[in-house]
């Protein structure tokens, strides 16, 4: 979802709650879902897939087009690090809403805004105003990104959460392939970028529409009426709670960190793309095929990786996609070209989706809880801060290592993140708030 890809949310990334600790079922018995939820996943999916090949048919290339329009190497920089740590900030509002307002309204009505604000970056007079638009654009997004999660993790019972996300995230990959090839060999070619940014606007107010048409709210327990208002000093106690209140949600916030910087340095940010075009000379077509074959690389993860998380476990599973994700990245800060790229790219895209699909499952089961949307959001808008720290970092190491730094630096936070994922937990951890039905770590039962 922040998303992990810019573009449709990816459910876990950085979005999503788990509601098992507020739902009324008994507590030795896993919670049913609301009747007619589980169609959410498959219209989310759906939707999303649909959405993520219109928008990708260009996006990849967002950095070219902004150097393009006569953006500097650091403006590109900044207006992804604003992306980050703007989109990141709106969670905790997003996530907060969610918990009042529930998923539905806070998935269609920021779809249907945000193509307006599409439609806008498609009639920008200059790389400033395309920037501001796209930040614009990206705190949307922020604000709607917890209830991805939330709509997956709700719409099912507990135990069938891990088999929702993977096949949540499996309908959506395929987006991810034929956006890119249709930009590479048709889109970017022959079509001019306010025609296609435009287009991809509309569709995104047509698919907003139909969410809030189709979509079945799939909480049972949302406040009857406006909580209390308690003043500057109970909100800050209530977010403090939130994110810090337990060893679990500490946990939560550090490893939230790490993904979220990671994701920024790859696939979320400039810098794939600008290596690709500076270093290795590849046009715009061809940094939108790397991304289109990489693609494939999620579509056969997601095939096998709900049984894949269930024997390794959520913390395993997620160690592994991220070792792999930046062993990936940081091959690709050496000059190969396109063809070694392809390769590079498909084992990239595999290790992210893994990881998309087991911090999922973690991150729901960590934040479960009334307060899950405030947990989530949170936390990621505190990793927003962090995320623009390393951003800014990154500036300096390009400039001390070269193009390929920030990559270099990406791998390191990769095995950082995946270490800290497999610390076992303290006293009050993840496994001192598992309920009966909620399974063993080691069996991966299903969390969000």
């Amino acid at each position: 979802m922040l998303q992990w890809r810019r573009g449709e949310g990816r459910a876990s990334a950085l979005a999503g709650k788990g509601t098992s600790a507020r739902m009324t079922t008994a507590p030795d018995a896993p919670p049913a879902s609301v009747p007619g939820a589980r169609r959410n996943i498959t219209v989310l999916g759906f939707t999303s897939s649909y959405l993520n090949f219109a928008v990708q048919c260009w996006n990849p290339v967002v950095p070219i087009l902004l150097v393009r329009e006569g953006a500097p190497n650091l403006g590109v920089v900044v207006t992804y690090a604003l992306v980050n740590l703007l989109g990141a900030a709106a969670q905790y509002a997003g996530g907060r809403l969610a918990d009042r307002y529930g998923a539905r309204l806070l998935i269609a009505i920021p779809t249907t805004f945000a193509g307006l604000m599409w439609v806008v970056m498609a009639l920008s007079p200059d790389w400033q105003v395309m920037a501001a638009s796209y930040v614009a654009i990206n705190i949307v997004f922020g604000i709607q990104n917890p209830s991805f999660t939330t709509m997956v993790a709700d719409s099912v019972p507990p135990t069938e959460r891990l088999a929702a996300f993977a096949r949540y995230n499996l309908i959506v990959s395929p987006g991810y392939v034929l956006g890119p090839l249709l930009g590479a060999f048709v889109i970017l070619p022959h079509v001019p970028p306010p025609l296609f940014i435009g287009a991809t606007g509309l569709s995104y107010v047509a698919v907003g529409l139909t969410r809030l048409r189709l979509f079945v709210e799939p909480r049972r327990d949302l406040p009857r009426r406006p909580p209390a208002p308690g003043g500057f000093r109970a909100a800050v106690r209530e977010a403090r709670a939130a994110v810090l209140g337990s060893p679990t949600r500490r946990r939560l916030l550090a490893v939230t960190v790490g993904v979220s910087s990671l994701v920024a340095l790859t696939v979320n940010g400039p810098f794939l793309a600008l290596v690709g075009h500076a270093q290795d000379g590849l046009a715009p077509q061809a940094v939108d095929i790397l991304f289109a074959v990489g693609a494939v690389g999620m579509v056969g993860v997601g095939l096998f990786a709900g049984g894949l998380t269930r024997r390794l476990g959520d913390r395993a599973a997620l160690a592994a996609g991220l070792v792999l994700h930046g062993a990936a990245v940081a091959a690709y800060a050496v000059r190969m070209g396109l063809g070694a790229g392809v390769g590079v790219f498909v084992l990239l895209f595999a290790g992210y989706q893994l990881s998309v699909i087991a911090f999922g499952a973690l991150r729901s089961e960590w934040a479960s809880g009334p307060d899950a949307g405030a947990a989530i959001g949170g936390t990621s808008a505190l990793a927003g801060v962090a995320v623009f720290l390393v951003l800014s970092l990154a500036g300096s190491v390009e400039a001390a290592f070269g193009r390929g730094g920030p990559l270099l630096l990406a791998g390191a936070v990769a095995l950082g993140t995946a270490a800290l994922a497999l610390m076992p937990d303290g006293a009050g951890g993840a496994e001192a708030h598992r309920r009966p039905w909620e399974g063993r770590p080691a069996a991966a039962a299903v969390r969000s």
